[in-house]
């Protein structure tokens, strides 16, 4: 078997740079979902038709079913999380 030589200098280490997606903060949709006496529902993005989860302490008014509302996602304990919710 024949062996090459490497030229340790010549490696390089490391992970490879992530592309950052970049995304508006601010999203718009439509509460499809709210359960007012326990505080949580669904919010379905427009531009994605995705459902998100929301709760009572992410939102800067009362909201409704079917109200058009504006928010932005956050990670929660089980996945994205919409906060600073405020209708539009």
């Amino acid at each position: 078997m024949k062996r090459e030589e490497v030229d340790a200098e010549s490696i390089e280490l490391g992970v490879p740079k992530r592309e950052e997606i970049v995304m508006d903060a601010v999203r718009k949709g439509k509460v499809e979902f709210f359960n007012d006496q326990k505080g949580f529902g669904f919010i379905k993005e427009d531009e994605t038709q995705e459902k998100f989860f929301v709760h009572v302490h992410g939102c800067t008014e009362v909201i409704v079913e079917n109200d058009k509302v504006s928010f932005e996602l956050e990670q929660g304990l089980k996945g994205l999380n919409c906060v600073r919710v405020k209708k539009i």
